[in-house]
């Protein structure tokens, strides 16, 4: 018999699937607090991963609103929540995409 027919397959693997990095507004104000990132500057995939608050760099960043956060803050990320964005609106904040 074949090898192909004797070991069985599982699954499917997308070829256009899309992994996105996700960070919450609670970390971003208490990396903000740290000094790791500045409130100053747009917060990107690539400044995160350049303070080195990601380990990879993925196919975009996606925010959610688990926490508080405090600071007028720039985001560009890929996607984000609709409470992640009313609160980031309502520190003074914006936050678009690429």
């Amino acid at each position: 018999m074949p090898i192909l027919r004797r070991f069985p397959k599982f699954g499917f693997n997308n070829p256009f699937h899309k992994e996105y990095a996700t960070i919450n507004l609670g970390d971003i104000e208490k990396f903000i607090a740290s000094g790791k990132i500045d409130a100053k500057k747009e917060i990107t995939l690539d400044s995160l991963f350049d303070a080195k608050i990601l380990n990879r760099k993925m196919d975009g960043l996606k925010v959610l609103a688990k926490g508080e956060i405090k600071s007028a803050v720039n985001i560009v990320a890929a996607k984000w929540s609709k409470a992640a964005e009313a609160a980031i609106v309502k520190a003074g904040g914006k936050i678009s995409s690429k």
